[in-house]
């Protein structure tokens, strides 16, 4: 199974071309780019593909799913990835598979600590005073949705006294939580500002349910809000 999987939904554009034995589960990845950016991944999602896809020695008719995260994560970002995932699933006419920015890098993790033996939370900064947040068995498998909530009141959503605190987030959370809080640990992420697109593939790669294209997971309301009082009146 050939997969091309990218992210954009944090800090990074992150795209890779892999290659899956459905029967051993042999994962060969035949290329890939990272480049950090806050910004700017609608100019640079497309030429990142275009590359990847010329250093893979794949035609884009070989590849059998399209993989992207859909979030939490920037809105502009999550939308670039999402809607440049669509177009080219309908156009090559193969399933889209969309993955939650949280389990690509609760698989990370996991890659990066094979012994890990608790279970762990993903903790990333939403602004604003609130965390992202999803709880994982040890083998990274979800136990929960997505979600958001104030710092004040992460502690109730995190599965056990002993989780692991992983990701950018945990720090964020020690520091405002109130006294008598416990946790198995603090472990860090091996990339705070987006999942690899390898891991975003795997993921997708383990989704026996295609289903409908997928669509922004957004766990609240865009920043920006329009400007009403600016608007024009109607006649």
């Amino acid at each position: 199974m050939n997969i091309l999987s990218f992210d954009t939904t944090l800090a990074a554009c992150s795209v890779a071309c892999v290659a899956i034995n459905p029967d051993s589960g042999e994962i060969d990845v035949l290329a890939s780019m990272r480049t950090a950016m806050a910004r700017g991944h609608a100019e640079a999602l497309v030429p990142m593909i275009e590359r990847t896809m010329t250093e893979s020695n794949l035609d884009f008719t070989q590849l059998n799913r399209i993989a992207v995260t859909t979030g939490p994560g920037s809105f502009t970002g999550l939308r670039v990835g999402v809607a440049t995932a669509r177009g080219l699933g309908l156009a090559l006419g193969i399933p889209v598979i969309g993955v939650v920015t949280l389990d690509a890098l609760a698989r990370d993790f996991a890659d990066a600590n094979p012994d890990n033996l608790k279970p762990f939370v993903v903790l990333l900064d939403a602004r604003r005073g609130q965390l992202y947040l999803r709880n994982y068995d040890a083998d990274a498998i979800p136990i929960d949705d997505p979600s958001v909530c104030d710092v004040a009141e992460t502690g109730r959503r995190i599965s056990s006294p002993d989780c692991l605190l992983v990701g950018p987030g945990a720090d964020i959370l020690v520091a405002s939580a109130p006294v008598g809080f416990t946790h198995g640990g603090i472990a860090a992420l091996r990339f705070v500002d987006g999942p690899s697109a390898r891991n975003v593939a795997v993921t997708a790669a383990l989704d026996d349910r295609p289903g409908s294209p997928p669509i922004p997971l957004y766990l609240r309301p865009a920043d920006a809000k329009p400007q009403s009082h600016k608007s024009l009146a109607r006649r």
